[in-house]
């Protein structure tokens, strides 16, 4: 064999090393990005059947509804959602900002022992999430689902519901009122940040105010 042939095939034997190692790193990239694509949960109507174990919600703006579950038919709507706070004497109101995000992506869980939440979404359509805790109080997302929340609507979450960030759908900045006991933030809170691995991303909404929907997975 001539020296001219030895580094023709020299030269096809790096070549293919090349590209050998050039595939392994893309396979090893696709693997990579198999293990961290994030769960995709698909956001829901409110639903009274599909909410009901996570708590209760009261569009507060639709006087039929109302009137249907108080004891006064007009005017004064009385206790239509109860919201038990635990032995508190202190009830509180305080404001969340929820942003409209192109990416709804939930990083970490978080959940009350003793108290019930209340979040009424002021000024836009909002985006929550909730969900059960697995055996031994582990946080997952494998456990949460997400639901489409029009303006006004009043929503319970009762103790132990999982739950989290909320997101504007319309607006850039929404504010939703918070009714929790005084200082739950640091007497009764329990947070976990999630690993990549753990994450995962809501979708399927659309945009339009009060349009509450529905979307297959």
């Amino acid at each position: 064999m001539s020296v001219k042939e030895n580094e023709v095939k020299e030269n096809e034997i790096k070549e293919n090393e090349i590209q050998e190692n050039q595939t392994k790193e893309i396979q090893m990239k696709e693997n990579k990005t198999k293990e961290n694509a994030a769960k995709v949960i698909g956001i829901k109507k409110l639903d009274e059947k599909a909410f009901a174990k996570y708590g209760q919600f009261q569009n507060l703006l639709d006087d039929e509804a109302l009137a249907a579950r108080s004891i006064f038919p007009y005017g004064f709507f009385a206790d239509v959602v109860k919201l038990d706070l635990g032995n508190t004497t202190l009830p509180t109101v305080s404001v969340c900002q929820a942003k409209k995000q192109e990416e709804k992506r939930i990083t970490m869980l978080e959940a009350h022992q003793f108290t019930c939440e209340g979040l009424l979404p002021l000024d836009d359509d909002v985006v929550i999430f909730v969900g059960t805790p697995l055996p031994g109080r582990k946080f997952s997302v494998d456990t949460v689902e997400a639901f489409h929340v029009p303006q006004g609507t009043f929503v319970r979450l009762d103790p132990m519901i999982l739950h989290g960030t909320q997101f504007a759908v319309n607006r850039e900045t929404a504010h939703v009122a918070c009714f929790l006991p005084g200082r739950t933030f640091k007497n009764d809170m329990l947070a976990e940040f999630l690993p990549e691995e753990g994450q995962a991303v809501l979708a399927g909404e659309q945009e339009g105010h009060g349009g509450g929907y529905e979307t297959d997975f």
